[in-house]
């Protein structure tokens, strides 16, 4: 989901996540230079088994953009797009 920030990258890519998450000046992970590339403050994981989505405003139909493919976690050793 990071990467759809990128809009170099993945020019039509979903945009809807850069709009809704808070930050929205995050410029994607591959640009990120923030220490441990952790930039991305709207999303955060309190545990192992917790995603939580920080918005900027209450959406209702968020839980099916998270059932969307640019939703899935992937571990950054395992990126190699």
């Amino acid at each position: 989901m990071e990467r759809t920030h990128d809009r170099d990258r993945f020019p039509r890519g979903p945009s809807c996540f850069p709009r809704l998450l808070t930050g929205p000046g995050y410029p994607g992970p591959y640009k990120d230079k923030t220490p441990g590339k952790m930039g991305l403050t709207s999303v955060t994981t309190p545990n192992s088994t917790t995603i939580m989505f920080h918005l900027q405003h209450p959406f209702a139909d968020f839980n099916y953009l998270a059932a969307i493919p640019q939703t899935a976690p992937v571990p950054p050793n395992k990126d190699t797009s």
